[in-house]
Order: structure tokens, then C-alpha cells, then sequence
């Protein structure tokens, strides 16, 4: 899992990192938000990875400014593994999320520094009812074919105050999930996840699928 996640983020841009704690206490095998129930284990391995020169990592990198502390390791593919991602004999497209990933997100509150933490809950049947109606809308997003005919390549970039940050189309882009805040289920309960979110009214009006019946403009909030 650890390959395909720095294989991913090389195709989107070889320059990308991935934060990863390398606290032991920072895994937690048994919690719904770990459906691959990834544990402690994948911090040896990244450092045997580093030690074997696979791995560029920045310990402790910096994490923004008024930043409580810079404790999230950064790592990405070194010259040497970004080499044998090119020779690969799969592609983007072979790599896909996992199904069983949870949707319905608890956090607690947050200070002005950072965002709440994951809340574990007991399901009821309001939880139950909306993870599977969001399932089937992602599922629907997934066998839609959601594209900007404009693009030679399926990537947006959009500039920012300090540089252009890229956004990919692909479908595991368009997948959603609902965030809810402070521990409470009355507390927001937004959908987040899907490309279009983090692009401009502009790029939003040249969305549209070519497969519909009227090849007619979308509209995805």
C-alpha cells in the first residue's frame, strides 16, 4: 500500500509529499477510519525504504505557518524508485481506492490552528442510512464519465497566492465523503472529495459528460 501511495502521488507530481506519522501511537489498526487496518509496522519499513535510498523524507517537515508544531514526516519517491515507477508495467487507472473506506466522518472541535480530530462512534441507523446513500452516490460518480473537454490533459492548475496547485480529474477524485464537527452529528455534515470543489465557478460551467443523451453541462456541487 505504501508503493501504490507514492506511486500515485508521482504520477500526479514528482515533486508531492505524503505525511505520514512515525509515532507508534499514531496507528490505530482497529479504528473505522483505518478500513486497511494499516498498523505501527509501515514505520520500520519506511525507514528501511530511506536507508535504501528509495525514500527522500523530511522528518518533522514544515507544516504552514502558526503551526503548532512540525511533527508530520514528508516523504516521496527518491530518483531511484520515481526510475522503476517509470518502467512499471501498470498504469493509473490499475490503482483504484478502497471500497471499504469510511464516509461518514466524526471530528471533534478544533482550535484556530487545526482541524478536529477523527471521533470513533457507534453506528445507528441515521449513520447506517446516510453511509449507504453516499455509497450509492459515489458509486453513481464513479460509473459517470465527468470530464472538461477543454483540457488536452486531465489536470487543472490553479494558481495560488504562493504557487499552482494541481488538481487531478479521476474518478477516484470525484469519490465523497460527509464530515461532521465538535461530536456532533447536528454539526455540519458536508460532502468533501470531489475534484470540482477545489475549482472556480469558471472551470465548474465547462464540466459536462459526453456520454449523456444532450452532451449537456452537469452540475456537480
Amino acid at each position: 500500500m505504501l508503493i501504490l501511495d507514492l506511486y500515485v502521488a508521482w504520477l500526479e507530481d514528482p515533486e508531492l509529499n505524503i505525511g505520514v506519522s512515525m509515532s507508534v501511537n499514531a496507528w490505530k489498526t482497529n479504528s473505522r477510519y483505518n478500513a486497511l487496518h494499516l498498523s505501527k509496522k509501515l514505520i520500520p519499513i519506511i525507514n528501511a525504504l530511506h536507508d535504501a535510498g528509495l525514500l527522500d523524507m523530511a522528518k518533522g517537515s514544515y507544516s504552514g505557518p502558526a503551526a503548532k508544531g512540525n511533527r508530520t514526516t514528508r516523504i516521496r519517491a527518491s530518483e531511484g524508485l520515481q526510475a522503476m515507477f517509470g518502467e512499471a508495467k501498470f498504469v493509473r487507472d490499475d490503482v483504484t481506492r478502497f471500497e471499504g473506506a469510511e464516509v461518514i466522518i466524526l471530528r471533534d472541535a478544533k482550535d484556530s490552528n487545526q482541524r478536529g480530530k477523527e471521533v470513533e462512534y457507534e453506528d445507528t441507523d441515521s449513520t447506517v442510512a446516510m453511509r449507504k446513500e453516499l455509497k450509492a452516490y459515489n458509486a453513481m460518480l464513479t460509473s459517470s464519465f465527468i470530464d472538461i473537454a477543454t483540457l488536452s490533459e486531465p489536470m487543472i492548475r490553479m494558481a495560488t497566492d504562493d504557487d499552482a496547485s494541481r488538481v487531478h480529474i479521476h474518478p477516484d477524485n470525484s469519490q465523497t465523503r460527509r464530515v461532521f464537527s465538535r461530536s456532533n452529528w447536528e454539526m455540519n455534515g458536508r460532502f468533501y472529495g470531489g475534484w470540482w470543489q477545489r475549482v472556480n465557478d469558471d472551470w465548474r460551467s465547462k464540466i459536462f459528460n459526453p456520454h449523456s443523451p444532450s452532451n449537456s453541462l452537469i452540475s456537480l456541487s
